[in-house]
């Protein structure tokens, strides 16, 4: 039976799933049964347009944080090369990123694939599925969302108690104009005129490390829902940089003229190594002034994206 008192969808969940045509009929299987629940669903909408198709990781951790739970429907796929299947790098991807912000997580995962890389076997929040027994067993995942609903629904009246009060359009720049750093007081006017000019965003900088100590700088961290840093600064120190990453906050990572050789070793080790997903890249490598308006303001503005 669905939950009566949820008629109206008030449960915003993160959804994570193939767009593939031959899981579609899944999709819709698993749909119907979270709307009947009170979920409604937010996801990162395919373009038409090649060029629009940004990976933008800036983006989604804004819809992540923004959301109420996160929700995957975890399909086979072949894999591109050698025999056998696997999942989607993404829909792992975006699971990191749900665990990270600590949201609540429903994951099915179809029968054949390896389900721990979403979570524990013995977890509440994973399952498995077979496609061609899904009607069989609905009753049985109906109790399942219908409990992850109640679930959800306590976790919004905690999280509505704890959230501060003046988070929105304010953006925290982790980036000092210095030689150091590379940026000149230019460029740093730059990006604060595309903040003001894509987002709307008041933004104000903030230092690179924890001189002020770190109840200091956390509790600046939580005014911004978003910050921007250069991943190549020296003067960025490995703390500040895994509190932004641990703690989930939307964050623009640029990177100044950076050598291949400094992406590739950001690729292999260190808090960046799960950001890069194949061919895709969390960084804004940018060369000069012009180069970073450009890429800049396409990026905010698919930030901005409802």
């Amino acid at each position: 039976m669905s939950n009566p008192s949820m008629n109206t969808p008030n449960i915003q969940a993160y959804f994570s799933h193939s767009y593939r045509k031959e899981d579609r009929d899944i999709n819709l299987f698993f749909w119907k049964l979270f709307h009947e629940n009170g979920f409604f669903f937010a996801i990162d909408p395919k373009s038409s347009n090649p060029d629009d198709n940004l990976f933008n990781i800036t983006y989604l951790e804004r819809l992540m944080r923004s959301s109420d739970c996160f929700i995957a429907v975890v399909t086979v796929r072949k894999k591109k090369e050698g025999p056998g299947y696997t999942h989607s790098p993404y829909l792992a991807f975006e699971n990191f990123l749900a665990e990270l912000a600590e949201k609540p997580r429903l994951v099915f995962v179809e029968k054949g694939l390896d389900s721990s890389v979403f979570g524990f076997d013995h977890s509440d929040s994973i399952h498995i599925f077979e496609r061609n027994k899904l009607e069989n067993r609905e009753d049985k995942i109906r109790d399942i969302v219908q409990e992850f609903s109640n679930s959800v629904t306590s976790y919004q009246s905690y999280s509505s108690l704890i959230q501060p009060l003046d988070t929105g359009n304010k953006a925290g720049i982790l980036i000092q104009a210095s030689p150091q750093s590379g940026y000149t007081e230019e460029t740093i006017g730059l990006i604060k005129s595309q903040l003001k000019s894509c987002l709307n965003h008041r933004s104000e900088l903030l230092q690179p490390n924890l001189n002020d100590g770190l109840q200091e700088f956390i509790r600046k961290l939580s005014e911004y829902d978003l910050v921007l840093m250069d991943v190549c600064d020296p003067s960025l120190t490995p703390d500040v940089w895994a509190i932004i990453q641990a703690k989930a906050t939307p964050c623009v990572r640029l990177a100044k003229s950076a050598s291949s050789e400094t992406v590739e070793r950001l690729k292999v080790k260190g808090i960046l190594k799960d950001y890069f997903i194949g061919s895709d890249s969390p960084l804004i490598l940018w060369e000069d002034d012009n180069d970073l308006q450009v890429k800049l303001e396409k990026y905010l503005n698919k930030f901005n994206q409802e």
